[in-house]
Order: structure tokens, then sequence, then C-alpha cells
């Protein structure tokens, strides 16, 4: 994630995300009945808070949580990505297909997180980097 420059890392996400949903899809139907296991996700995420209640770090920190966190985890909720992404990268984050989204949805039985907490300053509004 992050910047990029070997690759394209919304369409390796998205294949992840696909590839997760594969796995659970053949463990259900091949394995789960026998083995009675589950299958959940570990998400290695930065936490952002706000440095202040400033609506410009208000934003900063939720939108810093949208492409950190809900990129993950909102597809495997929701089947869809958050809908601060295209605002800001417009179509650069492949869709998902119903069917798609319909397997995503739920693909989890538990969440695991890896976080690391960090304090948005208003000067991260700056989207020039996007």
């Amino acid at each position: 994630m992050g910047n990029c420059t070997a690759g394209d890392s919304a369409t390796d996400a998205h294949n992840l995300l696909l590839c997760h949903t594969a796995a659970v899809k053949l463990y259900k139907k091949k394995y789960q009945a026998a083995q009675k296991g589950v299958i959940g996700i570990s998400i290695a995420t930065t936490w952002y808070v706000p440095i202040n209640k400033a609506s410009e770090s208000l934003k900063a920190a939720a939108r810093a949580k949208d492409f950190m966190f809900g990129w993950f985890i909102e597809p495997i909720t929701y089947g869809h990505y958050p809908k601060t992404m295209p605002d800001i990268v417009g179509s650069r984050p492949p869709k998902f297909t119903k069917a798609q989204a319909k397997m995503l949805k739920g693909s989890i039985y538990f969440l695991g997180s890896i976080t690391t907490a960090r304090i948005m300053l208003p000067m991260m509004l700056d989207r020039s980097y996007v």
C-alpha cells in the first residue's frame, strides 16, 4: 500500500481480497464440516486520531482510517470499498461484481487487528500525494 512505484496497489489489494474470499468459499465447501474450523483475517493497520476536534483534523483521521483499515474491512463486511475512496482516487480501485461482493460479505468469523495509533495533523489534508 502507500505510494507503490512498482505495481498497482489498488489492484493488488483487490486481488488479495478476492483470494481471501475464494479460500473461505473452498474451506466452507470442502473442509469445514469435518474440521469444524473457522476463518478470520488479520489486518495490519494504523489507527489515526485527530489532533484536535477541528473539522479538518476529524476529516483527515477518518480518511486515513478509510484508506488503511476500511480498504480491507469494508469489502469483507459490506461488499464494497469505503465511499470516500472513489471520491479521492476516482476509478483506480477495481469494482467488485455483484457475485464477488456477495461472496466477500461475511467471509470472516473473526477479525484480528495489528494496530498502531497515529495523530493526524491538519496539513495531512493535502491530496497532492494521491
